[in-house]
């Protein structure tokens, strides 16, 4: 590989990790986003010609002024600062990017990729962000080999000396295949690894100050159908988006799949329809103070679980701020950010009347930045009726004014259809199970029907068209149960989802986003009743090998903001923990054993100390032996390695005096290019030169003697030679 070919690949390289990091942070606008990346290509392909071209330079320091007073008018007229820099940052690296001919140049093109790489570090804290960096500091041992190679080559190189032969000008050092050979890249980039050990030790190490200091604040998610009102249709856009909200993962033990499918993670509920549109009702929030335990328990009525299984839910920041618990949650704590004892005016858990659990960051501390990810842990009970939520405030007035029975205008087809399916039931329980079953039968989901149309759209629905999606049956199945005589009440939340294989967690996307019915039963409380047909929420599988990469990606940007992001003041004092205790048990361990062992512990080291020393004295025979085998040294032996000494140093002293007076020799010439191009400058230093490299030569590889004193002769006789010159 030719050396500048090979540092022309790096130096782009690393130059495209600046542009990405600056384009992907968002802080360049739409124009200058889109042309920067042609841009780019362009000055990365650019000959080198071109470059050198005086033409060329004035034509881009034309450019360069062009491009300053633009952006100065656009900053003058109001633009973001922040706009500002950060497309002045991509234009001066495009700009050197097409003006690279030095090891200066190309200096400088690193230096910027590295100030928009730490400027990034403020807008970007995604896996997308981490690869980049990754990349960079893997490729930056080789570069900045390179570059040191590089100016050195100029520097020798730049002005050809006299006499040099015409295989030592400049562009043909440039284009050897003897520097950056396929070796040389290897070891360089190996270099990077022990670069990433040391980089992770500071990481650990340093005292957390928190990802807030310098982290930006991001835009949290909106999700429709989960704010104050939801109207029918609300969650049908959401089935084509997959982003992720949430990432499920089972401490205990991954369930089956019918049983991870079925878990519903419940954001909030609605009390009052008024025939198009679902609205709270008197919901009012009950702040609740942190504790050291941080953790909260909500009231379930129906008695204690049967048994309890846990999840570890890693939320994706939305809007509104709430908790999608799953339903049946008996208890819960958030992980990160922790929330804040101290914090007084703010608190950073609010439950509402209805069960629904709201967050406040400003109340917690660490985690990753304002709004960033949520990590908390719930205790899920399991119940042989149903699965339960959380019980509302206690009502005490008149029936006809209780929220949870309240119908719309107009409920007389409601009341005839629900007396209809519940004639002769006198049980509540199954009186909401007949009805759930009607609707489950009798018709069909469908996430692209027109039942919206008119101005009732669940009579529609439940009288003309008998297809919907899940609001429609969540909403018939509130109504009609509360038609029947029971409190009921509409929840939004998320069902379903796609399962990691690689990660062995369940991702919960905006698609999964579903509706159903919650109906109190007397002596029992609230339970979920869940009217649309099965197989609309059911979990998935991605198979094949884009499945697999996708699950591999997705795992990797989980354990990103998992271990790397949420690396807090308190992960890291509960990591230093665990570090110590696994070495005092280390050291019990080693001390029960000496104990127990001690003369077979001292046996082995007195047999590994005398191993080592006959290892040692093996050796030193074996360098100053006469022939192979065991022998006597002899002074000779003796003397050799310090004739090789000397021989050296009598070539480094005769290149140094020989350099103040222009003679040089490029590292792949023989000693002897010296005695010719000293020869050019005097008959007596040329002598001089050739009397101290025959002496050189011949004590480095002819076996002749070379002592310290002979060594100071010849250089003063070369020294006096130049001296005389001048």
């Amino acid at each position: 590989m030719r050396f500048h070919y090979v540092q022309d690949v790096v130096l782009v390289a690393v130059a495209a990790v600046g542009l990405s990091v600056m384009l992907l942070s968002g802080a360049t606008g739409l124009l200058a986003t889109v042309i920067a990346p042609f841009a780019f290509v362009a000055a990365a392909l650019v000959p080198l010609s071109w470059r050198e071209s005086p033409r060329w330079r004035r034509a881009w320091t034309v450019a360069a002024i062009a491009v300053f007073a633009a952006q100065a008018a656009s900053a003058a007229a109001g633009a973001s600062i922040l706009e500002v820099t950060a497309e002045m940052a991509v234009y001066l690296l495009i700009h050197k990017l097409l003006q690279r001919t030095t090891a200066r140049d190309h200096q400088q093109i690193a230096l910027l990729a590295l100030a928009q790489i730490a400027f990034a570090t403020i807008l970007l804290t995604g896996l997308r962000y981490a690869a980049l960096l990754v990349f960079f500091v893997f490729v930056a041992p080789l570069f900045m080999a390179l570059g040191f190679l590089r100016k050195e080559i100029e520097h020798k190189y730049a002005t050809p000396f006299e006499g040099a032969p015409p295989e030592q000008t400049l562009e043909r050092v440039l284009r050897t295949r003897r520097i950056a050979t396929p070796g040389f890249v290897a070891a360089m980039l190996g270099m990077a690894v022990p670069l990433f050990l040391l980089t992770g030790a500071f990481f650990m190490l340093i005292p957390r100050l928190g990802v807030g200091l310098l982290a930006m604040p991001t835009s949290a998610t909106f999700i429709t159908g989960f704010s104050d009102r939801m109207v029918l249709g609300d969650l049908v856009p959401l089935i084509e988006n997959r982003s992720p909200v949430m990432r499920v993962e089972f401490p205990d033990g991954a369930p089956d799949g019918g049983e991870a499918a079925a878990i519903r993670f419940r954001g909030t509920t609605f009390h009052l329809y008024d025939g198009r549109s679902w609205r709270k009702g008197a919901n009012g929030a009950d702040a609740a103070r942190a504790t050291a335990a941080s953790m909260w328990k909500l009231n379930v009525p129906g008695g204690a679980p049967d048994s309890v299984f846990r999840v570890r839910v890693l939320q994706e920041p939305v809007e509104p701020s709430l908790l999608f618990l799953p339903a049946g949650t008996v208890s819960f704590r958030v992980l990160s950010p922790v929330p804040d004892p101290r914090s007084s005016m703010v608190q950073p858990v609010r439950f509402f009347a209805d069960g629904a659990v709201g967050y406040n960051r400003r109340g917690m501390t660490g985690g990753q930045g304002a709004d960033g990810p949520v990590l908390f842990e719930a205790t899920v009970g399991r119940w042989p009726y149903g699965v339960r939520t959380p019980i509302d405030g206690s009502y005490g007035g008149p029936a006809e004014a209780d929220p949870y029975m309240a119908l719309p205008p107009g409920p007389e087809p409601l009341v005839d259809l629900a007396e209809r399916l519940t004639a002769g039931i006198n049980e509540p329980g199954r009186r909401a199970e007949a009805i759930a079953r009607y609707l489950q039968t009798e018709f069909k989901y469908d996430s692209k029907g027109s039942a919206t149309a008119g101005d009732k759209p669940l009579d529609d629905f439940l009288f003309k068209w008998k297809r919907g999606y899940c609001e429609h049956f969540s909403s018939a199945m509130t109504l009609l149960a509360r038609a029947a005589g029971l409190r009921a009440r509409n929840a939004a939340g998320f069902l379903g989802g796609r399962w990691n294989d690689v990660g062995g967690y369940l991702v919960v996307r905006q698609q999964d986003a579903h509706s159903w019915s919650e109906v109190e039963i007397p002596g029992v409380g609230w339970v979920v009743y869940d009217a649309t047909p099965p197989g609309s929420g059911a979990m998935e599988r991605t198979g094949g090998v884009f499945g697999w990469v996708a699950d591999l990606l997705d795992t990797l940007q989980t354990s990103w903001q998992r271990h790397v992001l949420a690396f807090d003041l308190g992960r890291q004092a509960r990591l230093f923990d665990s570090v110590a205790a696994g070495l005092r048990a280390g050291k019990d361990a080693v001390v029960a054993f000496y104990r127990e062992h001690r003369s077979a512990v001292w046996t082995a080291l007195g047999a590994a100390v005398a191993a080592a020393a006959g290892i040692l004295a093996w050796r030193r025979l074996r360098r100053f032996r006469r022939i192979p085998g065991w022998g006597p040294p002899t002074r000779r032996g003796r003397r050799a390695g310090y004739e090789m000494v000397e021989a050296r140093r009598l070539l480094a002293d005769l290149e140094r005096i020989l350099r103040r007076a222009g003679v040089e020799r490029a590292a792949h010439e023989p000693a002897e290019r010296l005695v010719d191009r000293a020869r050019g400058l005097g008959e007596r230093l040329g002598d001089a030169a050739g009397a101290a490299v025959r002496r050189y030569l011949v004590a480095r590889f002819g076996g002749g003697d070379l002592a310290a004193a002979d060594r100071r002769v010849l250089v003063r006789r070369v020294s006096a030679a130049t001296a005389a010159r001048r």
